[in-house]
């Protein structure tokens, strides 16, 4: 009798203990809603992508290779004060290689908030230095696009690259959606280089892009 009181009692906690993620894959209707339109993209080792974008972006010139880094970036400045940008990235390593998609998702989460106590100022630190005047904000590690396991990283920004363009002085939102598949991290950065768009409705656009994400074999 005591047994079966003790597993009555573990069931609920076993099922309140797992963990629950935010699906959010994107509708035919939400495509519509923001006129997206979709492109195709194939990596080196043959995967193909595809995700839908807004239509006034151009693909820039990019030799997609295996030392290449850098499988597209996608970008459309207004030659004023606006700009939106796309860069879709990849990255091997042995930790890519031996890992689930879930499971590297969920060593990245322990790391930030165990290792690194939950602190945005040592994400901020690990950027590449062309970043300026830096403030993370969000890390999402509970996201699911189409069946897959995706970290989010939200910040602000101004990129040195940009200092002696018009764009400079115009403050950078930086969406990055990051994901593992066919042994690789595929890493999709998605920056609206304005301030004119609330952070909510900025959001909704970003993870309607993000969640339109397909990988194929």
């Amino acid at each position: 009798m005591k047994k079966l009181i003790l597993l009555l009692l573990f069931i609920p906690l076993s099922i309140c203990s797992q963990k629950s993620y935010n699906d959010i894959t994107t509708s035919a209707s939400d495509i519509q809603l923001y006129n997206l339109k979709k492109i195709n993209l194939t990596d080196d080792n043959g995967t193909k992508i595809t995700l839908y974008i807004p239509n006034d972006l151009e693909n820039n010139p990019n030799t997609v290779s295996e030392k290449n880094p850098t499988i597209a970036i996608l970008s459309s400045f207004n030659g004023i004060d606006e700009g939106f940008s796309i860069s879709i990235d990849k990255l091997y390593s042995r930790n890519t290689e031996k890992l689930s998609n879930k499971k590297y998702i969920e060593i990245s989460e322990d790391y930030f908030k165990n290792e690194n106590g939950g602190d945005f100022s040592s994400i901020e630190k690990a950027l590449p230095p062309f970043y300026e005047d830096v403030k993370v904000f969000i890390m999402d590690f509970d996201l699911m696009v189409d069946g897959k396991f995706f970290g989010k990283r939200v910040l602000y920004c101004k990129d040195k690259r940009y200092k002696e363009t018009y764009i400079y002085d115009s403050q950078i939102t930086e969406y990055q959606y990051s994901t593992l598949y066919n042994k690789r991290k595929y890493t999709f950065t998605i920056r609206s280089h304005s301030d004119k768009q609330s952070h909510s409705s900025l959001t909704a656009l970003m993870n309607t892009i993000a969640g339109s994400i397909k990988f194929i074999k």
